[in-house]
Formats: C-alpha cells, sequence, structure tokens
C-alpha cells in the first residue's frame, strides 16, 4: 500500500509553489524586493544612496525578475547593500528601535535624533558634548577609537540625562506609521465600545420607566380592585353573613353576562365616582398589559401573555387565542357603553386583571433578574473598559505631544486589568463616599486602576491588622489573654 502510494505521489506533478526551485528562489527574490523598497523609500525622503549600492540591488532585481539564479558575485552585492541601506533607512525613523546589530551604531544614529530634537526643543547642550557626540557620529573605520568611542558614550550620557524621558526610540515612535494605525485602531474601538454602551444604557434607561410605570399601574389596579369589592359586596356588619357572589357569575363566565340584566339585589350605579372607579380600573388594566408586553419584549417575549399570542413553544395557546373574536377581548378590556350590569362587568374586569397581573408580575421578576445580574456585573465591566480606552486616549495624546510615547506590552495589560476590577469593583464599592451611580465608579475604576488597587491594598493591610495576632492601633484597649503593648504609652 505504502509502494502504491509513493508511485502515485511521485507521478503527480508539484505544485509550483512546492517546488525546490520555487522554495530556492524565494529568499533571494525576497530580499531583492525589500532592497528596492528601502531604495525607494530613501530617494523619496532625500538620503543620498551611494551608487554601488544602487547598482548592485538593481542587478539583483534584474536577476531575479528574468527567472535566473543569482551569482554568488551578485548575491553577496546584495546582501551587503541590504545591510548598508538598513543602516540608512535607520536614519529615517520611521521605526519604534533601530534593529542594528552594532550598538555602537544604534548609539550614533539615536544620538543624532537627540540633538536634532534638543535643537528644535531649544534644550541647550554644552559645546563640548556636541562636539564630542559629532566626532563619534563622522568617525569610521582606523578614526573610531577607543577614546572617541569613550568620548561619544559620555557626551550621549549628558545629553540623554537633559531630554529626561525623551529618548530617540520615543521620538520615532511618535512620528511612525505604525503610532498612528495603532491611534486609529484606539479610536474606532473606543468609538465603538462608548456606541454600545449607550445603546445599552438608552435600552435600560427605557425599561427601567416601562418597569415603574408598570408598578404603578398594578399598584392603582390593585387599589381600584378593593375599593369596588367594597361598593359591589359591601362589607357585611358584626355578626352577619358577608355578602356572597351570585351563582350565576360562578358557574358561568360574567363576560359572557355583560348583556344581561342584573339579578334582584345587585348593586346598580348610583353615582359618577362609582361610574369613574370602574372605568379607571378599566384604564389601569390596559395600561398595565400594554407596559407589561412592552418590558416583556426586552425579555425577547419569554413570559407568556395569557390573553395574546405567546412565542417559545405555545402552539395549543396560540391557537386558542387565535380562535377567539374581537367581540371576546374588548369584553374583557373595554367597558359596556350602557354598563348595564355592574356587577357582572365588575367580576369580567377582576378576572381579566387576574391574569394580567400574572403576567405582569412574572415580567417584572424575569426584568429583575436578567436585567439586574446585566447591571451588576455585565455592564460595569463595559463602563470600566470605556473609561481604560478614555485614559489611554489621554496618556498616548500627552505623551505624543510631549515626545515620550513609547509602545508597550503594559496598554494591553492595562485593557485587562480594567475588565477585572469593573468585575468586582461593585463587590467592594470604593466610591461609597461619592454621590456616583454604580456605573460611573465602574468608569472611574477603569480610568484610574491604579488607585482601585492602592484601594484594595489599603484593605488588605486593614483586615490583617484587624486578623487574629495582628497589630493593634496606639493606646487600644488590651484584650483578654493577650499582653498590652501599650503599656508605658503616654495617654
Amino acid at each position: 500500500m505504502r509502494s502504491m502510494l509513493r508511485s502515485i505521489a511521485t507521478a503527480l506533478p508539484m505544485p509550483r509553489w512546492l517546488s525546490p526551485r520555487r522554495r530556492d528562489r524565494s529568499e533571494p527574490a525576497r530580499t531583492a524586493r525589500d532592497a528596492l523598497r528601502l531604495l525607494r523609500r530613501l530617494s523619496a525622503a532625500g538620503v543620498a544612496v551611494p551608487d554601488d549600492t544602487k547598482a548592485a540591488v538593481l542587478t539583483a532585481e534584474q536577476e531575479v525578475a528574468g527567472g535566473r539564479r543569482l551569482s554568488i558575485a551578485t548575491g553577496l552585492a546584495l546582501y551587503d547593500a541590504y545591510r548598508d541601506l538598513a543602516v540608512l533607512a535607520a536614519r529615517t525613523g520611521d521605526d519604534h528601535d533601530v534593529a542594528l546589530a552594532d550598538p555602537y551604531v544604534r548609539a550614533v544614529v539615536n544620538s543624532e535624533f537627540l540633538l536634532k530634537f534638543a535643537s528644535e526643543n531649544g534644550t541647550e547642550v554644552p559645546p563640548q558634548v556636541q562636539a564630542d557626540l559629532i566626532a563619534g557620529q563622522v568617525a569610521e573605520g582606523s578614526n573610531l577609537t577607543n577614546e572617541v568611542k569613550s568620548r561619544f558614550y559620555s557626551a550621549y550620557a549628558v545629553l540623554a540625562k537633559r531630554l529626561g524621558d525623551v529618548t530617540a526610540d520615543t521620538i520615532k515612535a511618535c512620528r511612525s506609521a505604525r503610532t498612528r494605525r495603532t491611534l486609529k485602531r484606539d479610536e474606532k474601538r473606543a468609538i465603538l465600545w462608548a456606541v454600545i454602551a449607550v445603546v445599552i444604557s438608552v435600552l435600560l434607561f427605557t425599561a427601567d420607566a416601562i418597569n415603574q410605570q408598570l408598578a404603578d399601574d398594578v399598584a392603582a389596579a390593585n387599589d381600584l380592585a378593593i375599593k369596588l369589592r367594597g361598593v359591589v359586596f359591601p362589607v357585611a356588619p358584626p355578626n352577619a353573613l358577608p355578602a356572597k357572589v351570585p351563582e350565576a357569575y360562578v358557574r358561568n363566565d360574567p363576560c359572557d353576562q355583560l348583556g344581561t340584566p342584573p339579578g334582584p339585589g345587585e348593586f346598580a350605579i348610583t353615582s359618577q365616582t362609582e361610574l369613574d372607579q370602574i372605568q379607571n380600573f378599566a384604564i389601569s388594566i390596559r395600561g398595565a398589559r400594554s407596559r407589561a408586553s412592552r418590558l416583556n419584549w426586552f425579555l425577547l417575549n419569554a413570559e407568556c401573555n395569557p390573553l395574546d399570542q405567546c412565542w417559545w413553544w405555545q402552539g395549543k395557546h396560540n391557537s386558542e387565542v387565535a380562535g377567539r373574536s374581537d367581540d371576546w377581548l374588548r369584553n374583557r378590556f373595554e367597558l359596556n357603553p350602557t354598563i348595564g350590569n355592574f356587577t357582572a362587568e365588575f367580576l369580567c374586569k377582576v378576572k381579566t386583571w387576574q391574569d394580567i397581573r400574572y403576567f405582569a408580575v412574572n415580567v417584572q421578576k424575569s426584568y429583575g433578574a436578567i436585567f439586574g445580574g446585566l447591571v451588576a456585573h455585565a455592564l460595569p465591566i463595559l463602563y470600566a473598559l470605556l473609561g481604560a480606552y478614555a485614559y489611554r486616549l489621554r496618556q498616548f495624546s500627552e505623551t505624543v505631544r510631549n515626545r515620550t510615547f513609547h509602545p508597550s506590552f503594559a496598554d494591553s495589560a492595562r485593557l485587562i486589568t480594567a475588565i477585572i476590577a469593573g468585575a468586582v469593583a461593585g463587590l467592594f464599592n470604593p466610591a461609597r463616599d461619592l454621590a456616583v451611580s454604580p456605573l460611573a465608579m465602574a468608569f472611574l475604576v477603569g480610568y484610574g486602576v491604579e488607585i482601585f488597587f492602592k484601594f484594595l491594598d489599603y484593605l488588605l493591610s486593614s483586615f490583617a491588622n484587624a486578623a487574629p495576632g495582628g497589630a493593634r492601633p496606639q493606646n487600644a484597649p488590651p484584650v483578654a489573654g493577650q499582653p498590652d503593648d501599650n503599656r508605658g504609652a503616654l495617654p
């Protein structure tokens, strides 16, 4: 079997990108293209390049473009020219650091950036320091002695001390295209997080307003139901039997008897106040139904409305609702214009209210559980991350303006730290003495991560002092069974 597979693999043609000749040519071709790109960049920057360096690059590029292998002489000249171009390109300052193997050459290139910055910034540099730096920069070959290098490094240290946090790497980082791309990326991410935070906050604000209005409607409807119950079926005097609901309304649906005349002894409207109460009761029922349905929308209609279509595998219920007529719904939510049978009208609205209240209470509980957890745990992380981006952009603008920006892995670590701080900030409530909301506190925690961790260190030290065996405050009363360490202390 192996021999058969080997023979098939040998007979099949090898792709061009896997052929040995293709692999052998990839490295010289890539080096030639990179050298040509450096040569083009240096020419555009106005940097003078020796003619022999140009000739070596162009010759290698011509041979590679013709599909020929580079000769040994051409390859050696190409790599020597590529090395010289790398040294020249380091002086253009397009990269964060000078990727040169020789530390002295790297120091020479960096000193040129520092001298230029000192001149533009108006920083006074002693003439002897300038002379030693320039002497070290122009010294080559046999002229580069240990004495020249020693004076150069001494002058380089004096110049670096005068400029403080400004280094050659920070100068190049502030003008680098990579830094501009990083800034654009952070700006887009900050805008994205801000839009997400605003959208979620608006939705939560709207949902909270609906929830509060629903709570008011539920309270108003309950109060009106109790008042109307006392009007339709008055409280019996002491030692008397309470008023009973007529059997006709117990055996049959009272909503189907709205058009029947009231029985003997049943309640009849006697004042405008009673009419206003039943009308307000119906209004509260309709308002609670509407607001509960809107609040249920934020829960993706997770709760089933007993008087309306439902989602989530409620086929039997939906078929029953679809079979109900418009008059059926109108009788349960609207008052009969004549209100000929007040008792049936009241009992029909109470029955409807029981269904709506059950639905509304379930929606409120589900909303409190889901969105309460979102506000308490998930949303603070988002605001803490937004605060971290705000701090990062502010620090970015200041460091770039002062030429002290230096890219670091600590930037991403700060974002991760802000996420952790936002997740646990609600447990400690560091802003309990300030009149700020929990989300504002999360934003402040993300903006000032260091302050939050100092607060945690303070809590940890306080916990350690309060633990058994910990140090007690000065002039604290002695604890039974422990020696008094405050003996001899002044009162």
